[in-house]
């Protein structure tokens, strides 16, 4: 953990981010907003198996990528 970007650590992007290798863009730090809204809500849909509901949650995390990169590695 010595090397994560403290300033950066626990807080919503503020600029762009691209993931090498793909061509998908993730959203601007404008959406947020309006895309953590919609993850919380199908987090909290009653009656839904939790495997489901988690592998859902995560596509939609990845796919809105809120954080800075925290890996220490390049983008």
């Amino acid at each position: 953990m010595a090397d994560i970007d403290a300033t950066g650590a626990g807080f919503f992007r503020t600029g762009r981010v691209l993931i090498t290798g793909t061509r998908y863009v993730p959203p601007g730090n404008h959406k947020f907003a309006e895309l953590i809204s919609a993850l919380v809500s199908l987090a909290n849909q009653p009656h839904r198996h939790p495997v489901i509901q988690a592998a859902e949650l995560h596509d939609n995390i990845v796919a809105v990528h809120p954080f800075s990169y925290g890996t220490g590695r390049d983008p």
